[in-house]
Formats: structure tokens, sequence, C-alpha cells
């Protein structure tokens, strides 16, 4: 599935490096060079799901200088800022994908990474059902769908 043939209500995670940035201005953080490098990159995986240790690799072969720890932190900073989202993906590491400006769910390749971002809920009323069976107070839900997208699928 292209993202040109992917429905209005299904669509890539977008991300808007000047927002990117402007939200680290404002969260106190320096604009280096390295630093706006490093977003470039985040920028620049599209609707790919990708690891800290990913983006470390690729940013050492553009700013050799620009530290682990710098990656690792800025990735978090960008999670608290909700610029990106948390993958639940199977492996011994976290995944990420740009984050929503909305609340939303995923569809996520299994093979390729690619991701999706669907803004349809149909839980509310299920979680609100559950809730009154079992005296249970929902305070969030988190959905991802794995499976192969159709590029994939006829790839096999």
């Amino acid at each position: 599935m292209s993202a040109a043939t992917v429905s209005p209500r299904l669509r890539p995670p977008a991300g808007d490096r000047a927002a990117i940035l402007d939200a680290l201005r404002t969260a106190g953080y320096r604009l280096t060079a390295p630093r706006q490098a490093l977003v470039d990159l985040l920028v620049g995986q599209g609707g790919q799901c990708f690891t800290a240790e990913d983006i470390y690799g690729q940013v050492r072969g553009v700013t050799p200088r620009l530290g682990r720890a710098t990656v690792y932190r800025t990735i978090e900073r960008l999670v608290e800022l909700s610029l990106l989202e948390r993958i639940h993906a199977d492996g011994p590491c976290h995944s990420y994908v740009l984050g929503g400006a909305s609340h939303h769910h995923h569809l996520i390749c299994s093979v390729c990474g690619r991701v999706w971002e669907f803004p349809e809920c149909a839980l509310p009323q299920l979680l609100l059902d559950l809730s009154a069976q079992v005296g249970f107070s929902v305070e969030g839900h988190h959905v991802e769908v794995f499976g192969r997208c159709a590029a994939c699928r006829s790839a096999a």
C-alpha cells in the first residue's frame, strides 16, 4: 500500500521539521547543528518506524561528533513533547514513529516497518461497558494492529 493509494482516513505519520525545532527551542534546548541534523533524519523517516539505535547509526554518518546520549535524550524529549510516539513492536528495543496531532491508532507492517495512522476509535463504548462490568476506571488506551502491507504481501 503506497501513500498515494491510502484512504484519506489512513495516513502515514507526518513530521514537521519547523514544529519539532520550535518545540525543542520552547522546551529550552539549544538548536545546535548536530541536533538539527538529528531532527532532519527523524523527519526523513516518513512513515517508517525506527529505533534510537537506527537513528544513531544514520546520524553518525552525517554528524560524527553527535553522541549516542544526545540521540537518546533528544528522542525521549520528543516523546515527552508528543512529537514522536513509542511503538510497541516485537524486539528488545522501543521503536518510534513521528507523532500525530490527535488521538489515533496504528497499523504496522511487521515486515517493512511502515506505519499508518487511523483516527477511528470504536473502543469508547466497549471500554464503558467493561468498566461498568468490573468497576474499572479507564484512563486511556493504545491500539496497534500488526500485519503485512500490500507491498510486502505481494513480494512474498
